[in-house]
């Protein structure tokens, strides 16, 4: 069954890359597709039916008419069975020991899942609501990015998703809740400029600051690329 697993989410992966193919995304969420891949994501331990399936969903999540659902049927569990597990091997004291530093770094699912968040996130004000609300997504996020600093994966594809995520989660975070200090643009500058030795008064993770023109919107609405492959057997 594993084999029929990687063979059938290897060819969906490759069916719903790229926005000519957004109608092949619209058919799959349908037929009840996404549910379908949350579900296995939720029950396999296989690492490659894991990397396949989060493939999918960072896929389908390019298609804005599906970020919602997305939203809807995935996040808690894109939350609890990759994010969280990526964040949770702190000791006592808040360390994280080198081997799992690198796993987590390294890590294909994580890559994905992040990726997808990161598009989902762009999704609107009840997009960014429910993945504020969504218990540990935002408490892990910083916990990954700070396993990263002072190292060169700083620079990583799943560090940048991670801050992209955060920064989306932090537009209009005032107006639209009423715990709006929890997490702010503020804190996530400090932690980057921390990582690059720059001054965290003076200058800002996104580069210098910029008097903002009136209406500016400051979400980042950029859909990250797809993750396509010709074979679901060729890595990375």
């Amino acid at each position: 069954m594993s084999e029929v697993h990687r063979s059938a989410c290897g060819a969906l992966r490759n069916l719903v890359y790229g926005k000519a193919n957004d109608d092949n995304k619209i058919t799959l969420k349908n037929f009840g597709g996404i549910p379908a891949l949350v579900r296995l994501l939720r029950k396999t331990g296989d690492v490659e039916i894991r990397e396949l399936v989060t493939g999918v969903l960072w896929n389908l999540s390019s298609c804005d008419a599906l970020k919602m659902p997305i939203i809807q049927d995935a996040l808690a569990v894109l939350t609890n069975s990759v994010i969280i597990p990526h964040s949770s091997s702190w000791d006592s004291s808040h360390n994280l020991h080198d081997d799992r530093k690198q796993h987590t770094h390294t890590s294909q699912v994580l890559r994905n899942a992040t990726g997808c968040l990161r598009n989902v996130s762009s999704a609107g004000e009840e997009a960014r609501r429910r993945m504020r609300e969504c218990d540990g997504l935002t408490d892990s996020l910083l916990y990954i990015i700070q396993t990263a600093l002072g190292s060169n994966d700083i620079d990583s594809k799943t560090i940048e998703n991670c801050v992209c995520i955060l920064r989306n989660l932090s537009y209009r975070l005032a107006a639209e809740t009423s715990q709006g200090q929890q997490l702010g643009s503020e804190e996530l500058d400090g932690l980057l400029c921390d990582a690059n030795g720059r001054d965290g008064e003076t200058s800002g993770c996104w580069g210098k600051k910029k008097k903002k023109k009136k209406g500016q919107d400051q979400v980042d609405t950029h859909t990250h690329r797809d993750i396509h492959r010709q074979s679901e057997y060729i890595n990375i």
